[in-house]
C-alpha cells in the first residue's frame, strides 16, 4: 500500500509502505474499533462496517506519519509546513472505502500534533450506503531515552568476554542488540546496551544491567543480571540474584529467586503465544542455542525459593510462595505457600485469588480474599518484530573506485573508476623493479606470473602506485586466483571504495577505504580501516581530528582521490555520493545462480575481526559476524545470515565506540554523527471522536 500526498505546489513527501501494513492496520483498526463499541451505538450492519473502515483509516494515517518521521525529522517538518498552509489529502490504495485528510498541525516548524479527518464508507451507490467520519489527533512523542540498534544479527548470537557500547558524551541515546535467533552469554560483561530484542531465547549469565529484554521465547537471567522490563512470549526465569525492578511480563510463566525489594511487578498469563517450539525466525535462526526455562508455561508464578517475592504479582495461572513477600496479589488460580515449619512463613500483604488457598495454619500473614471466577487483566507481551535486508557484493562492483579481479592467466587486475589522474579502465597491478611495486600497468611483459607481474611500459611517471608495502621491496598484495583469495598487508593503499572478487584478508596497515568482497573478509595484525565517510575530506573537521589523514587530502596519495567523493574546488566532501556505501568499513558476501535467497547459492558473507583490529565505520556481513581479542568498531554491525550456519560470536574485548562520530558518517543501525538529536520519536493517536 502506498500513501501519497496529493496536494501540489508546496512540498511533496513520498513514503512507501509495504502492502502488508494494510493487514496490520486493519487488525489494529479493528481492535481500536472494538474497544470503542462500549461507548457507541451501532445503527445497522452497514454503519458498523463504515465505522470499522474509519478506524482502519485512522491507524493507516498514524502509520503514514510514523513512516514520514522515520525517514527524517526534516520530512516531518516539510509535511507540517504543507498542512499548515492547507488541508492535505492522502491517497490510500489497497484498502477500499477509506479516505483521509490532514486538516491542521500545531506548528509548521516544530510539529507535535497533527489533526486528521478519516472517512469510512460502505455499500456506496446502493440503498444501504453508509459513511462514518472520525476526527483524530496524533501526537509526536519524543523520549530522551530512545533506543538505536547498534548490532543486528539474523542468526543466533553468542557473547563472551567484554562487550561495550560507548555513547556520545552527554547523550541520552540508548542502544540495542537485535537478534533473529537466540542470545547466549557466559560470564562476560555487557555495558552500554539498553535493550536486547530476540526472536528466540535470551539467556544471560553475567553482571550486566538492561532497560529491556524482549523475547519471542524465554528470558533466562542469572547471577547479578538486572533489568527494568522483561517481556517474553513464553517464560521468564530469574535465578540467583537476578531481578526485574519494573515489570516481568510473560505470556507463559515466571519464576524468580529475587526478593520483594528487588522485583517490581510480575505478570504471568499462563498461556504462551507463538512460542510452542521456541524456534527463531529469520533466514536460518535455529533457536536452539540458549537454554530455556525449565518450568511449565501454564504454571503461573513460582516464588517457591527462600525469600523470593515481588511488589505486585498478577497471574492467570497459579502462584506459589515460600518465605518471601508479595505486596499485592491478583491470582486467577490457586495460591500455595510451601514453606511449612519455617520461622518466617510467606507473606501476602493484600490480594485476591480464584482457586484454593494452601498454607500453614499458623501463617497469619496471608491477607487475601477468594473471589469466585476471579479475573486478572494482563496485557499480553507482544512479539518481537525485526526488519531485515539482503546483500550481494556484485551489485556494488560498478560503484567501486578499485575493483580487483583475476585475468584468465591468474594475474591481478583492477578496474579503476572515478579516480583523479587515472583514466577509467582496467589495469594490471605490477612492478617496474624491486623498488617500484604495486603500480597500475596498461600492459605487462610476456611471461609475467602471479606475484611477479612486470609492467611493459618503461616510464614510471606515466603510471600510478596504488599501495605502499612495508618497504620498497615488499608488495601490498598476495593472492591466489585458484583459491580466489587475496591478502592486503602494508602501510596503506589509495583511498576510496575497494571491491574484491573472492575472499579478502586485511592485515597490518592503516587504510582509508570501504572494503567489499564477494566472499569472506578477515582481519589480522594491528590493522585500522577508516571508512571514507568517517575520514572525510582531510580527516579533520574544525578542531576535531577523526583520522590521521583524509580521503581527498591524503598525505600518502595526494593526487589519487575519488572524484565522486571529493570536491576540491570547494574543499568539501560529498558523503552522499556513494549512496551510503562510504559509511562502511567492511561488506562481504554474494550469491550465484537462481537459489537466492536460499542458502545454497550464497557465497561467503562472513566478517571476522581479529585481535587489535580497528574498524571506523559500519560492518555488513551477508552471513555472520565474529570478533575476538581487543577489537574496536566505531559504528554498527549487521549480519544477515544468508549463508551456511555457524553462529555469530563476540569474545575477548569488543567495543562499539559511538562517542565521537563525524557528521559525514551515518551509521546504518540508526546512530548518526555529531549534532544528531538523541532519543526517539513515535507517533501515537491521542484521541478520536465521531463527527
Amino acid at each position: 500500500m502506498k500513501l501519497r500526498k496529493t496536494q501540489t505546489g508546496y512540498v511533496t513527501v513520498l513514503v512507501s509502505v509495504l502492502f502488508g501494513l494494510a493487514f496490520t492496520a486493519t487488525v489494529l483498526g479493528s481492535a481500536a474499533y472494538i474497544r470503542s463499541t462500549q461507548a457507541l451505538s451501532m445503527a445497522s450492519h452497514a454503519q458498523v462496517q463504515a465505522q470499522l473502515k474509519a478506524w482502519t483509516g485512522a491507524e493507516l494515517v498514524r502509520q503514514y506519519l510514523a513512516a514520514v518521521q522515520t525517514q527524517s525529522s526534516a520530512n516531518l517538518i516539510a509535511l507540517a509546513a504543507a498542512v499548515n498552509h492547507a488541508p492535505t489529502p492522502l491517497t490510500i490504495t489497497g484498502v477500499q472505502g477509506v479516505t483521509a485528510t490532514l486538516m491542521s498541525v500545531d506548528s509548521a516548524t516544530a510539529p507535535t500534533q497533527f489533526t486528521a479527518q478519516i472517512q469510512g464508507s460502505t455499500a456506496s451507490n446502493t440503498s444501504a450506503a453508509s459513511t462514518s467520519t472520525l476526527q483524530a489527533v496524533y501526537t509526536v512523542k519524543t523520549s530522551g531515552g530512545g533506543t538505536t540498534p547498534a548490532l543486528n544479527f539474523n542468526r543466533n548470537l553468542v557473547l563472551g568476554g567484554s562487550i561495550n557500547v560507548i555513547s556520545p558524551a552527554g547523550s541520552t541515546t540508548q542502544y540495542s542488540v537485535n537478534v533473529m535467533g537466540d542470545v547466549t552469554t557466559g560470564g562476560n560483561s555487557i555495558t552500554g546496551v539498553s535493550a536486547i530484542n530476540s526472536t528466540g531465547t535470551i539467556n544471560i549469565g553475567s553482571g550486566s544491567s538492561f532497560q529491556a529484554l524482549n523475547s519471542d521465547c524465554d528470558v533466562v537471567i542469572t547471577g547479578s543480571v538486572t533489568a527494568v522490563a522483561v517481556n517474553a512470549q513464553r517464560n521468564i526465569c530469574e535465578t540467583g540474584g537476578a531481578s526485574v525492578s519494573g515489570t516481568a511480563l510473560a505470556n507463559g510463566s515466571v519464576s524468580s529467586q529475587a526478593t520483594e525489594s528487588a522485583n517490581g511487578t510480575i505478570a504471568a498469563r499462563a498461556s504462551p503465544t507463538g512460542a510452542a517450539s521456541c524456534s527463531a525466525a529469520g533466514y536460518s535462526g535455529s533457536g536452539t542455542v540458549a537454554a530455556t526455562c525449565p518450568i511449565p508455561p501454564t504454571l503461573g508464578v513460582d516464588l517457591n525459593s527462600g525469600a523470593a517475592g515481588a511488589a505486585v504479582v498478577n497471574s492467570d495461572g497459579n502462584v506459589t510462595l515460600a518465605s518471601g513477600t508479595i505486596g499485592r496479589l491478583s491470582d486467577v488460580g490457586n495460591l500455595t505457600l510451601t514453606n511449612y515449619g519455617a520461622v518466617n512463613p510467606g507473606t501476602v500483604s493484600a490480594g485476591t485469588y480464584g482457586g484454593t488457598l494452601t498454607k500453614p495454619q499458623y501463617d497469619t500473614q496471608v491477607n487475601v480474599t477468594r473471589v469466585a471466577n476471579n479475573t486478572v487483566n494482563i496485557t499480553p507481551a507482544v512479539a518481537v518484530t525485526l526488519t531485515t535486508s539482503a546483500f550481494n557484493a556484485y551489485n556494488l562492483q560498478t560503484v567501486a573506485n578499485y575493483a580487483f579481479t583475476f585475468d584468465p592467466s591468474g594475474l591481478l587486475q583492477v578496474t579503476v573508476t572515478n579516480v583523479n589522474g587515472v583514466i577509467n579502465g582496467t589495469y594490471w597491478v605490477g612492478n617496474y623493479s624491486s623498488g617500484n611495486l604495486d603500480y597500475l600497468c596498461s600492459t605487462v611483459t610476456p611471461g609475467s606470473t602471479a606475484g611477479s607481474v612486470t609492467c611493459a611500459t618503461p616510464a614510471i611517471t606515466s603510471s600510478k602506485k596504488i599501495c605502499y608495502g612495508f618497504s620498497a621491496q615488499n608488495s601490498c598484495f598476495s593472492y591466489s586466483s585458484s583459491a580466489g583469495s587475496m591478502t592486503i598487508s602494508g602501510t596503506t593503499m589509495a583511498p576510496g571504495i575497494v571491491w574484491f572478487r573472492g575472499n579478502l584478508t586485511v592485515s597490518t596497515g592503516t587504510y582509508y577505504n570501504t572494503f567489499i568482497a564477494t566472499g569472506n573478509i578477515a582481519t589480522s595484525g594491528a590493522d585500522s580501516v577508516y571508512a571514507p565517510n568517517y575520514a572525510g575530506y582531510s580527516g579533520t573537521v574544525g578542531t576535531t581530528t577523526y583520522a590521521p589523514t583524509g580521503i581527498c587530502v591524503n598525505s600518502q596519495f595526494p593526487s589519487l582521490y575519488p572524484t565522486q567523493l571529493c570536491n576540491t574546488s570547494s574543499a568539501t566532501y560529498n558523503a552522499t555520493a556513494s549512496s551510503g556505501i562510504g559509511n562502511f568499513a567492511f561488506m562481504a558476501g554474494s550469491w550465484v545462480g537462481a537459489n537466492y535467497p536460499g542458502q545454497a547459492g550464497y557465497v561467503g558473507g562472513n566478517v571476522s575481526l581479529g585481535a587489535s583490529s580497528h574498524a571506523y565505520g559500519d560492518i555488513k556481513a551477508g552471513n555472520e559476524f565474529s570478533s575476538g581479542g581487543s577489537t574496536t568498531v566505531a559504528g554498527s554491525a549487521t549480519a544477515l545470515a544468508q549463508g551456511a550456519v555457524v553462529q555469530n560470536s563476540m569474545g575477548g574485548s569488543t567495543t562499539f565506540n559511538l562517542s565521537n562520530l563525524p557528521a559525514t558518517l551515518s551509521i546504518s543501525g540508526g546512530a548518526t554523527g555529531t549534532g544528531a538529536a538523541s532519543g526517539s520519536t513515535s507517533i501515537v493517536m491521542q484521541w478520536a471522536r465521531y463527527l
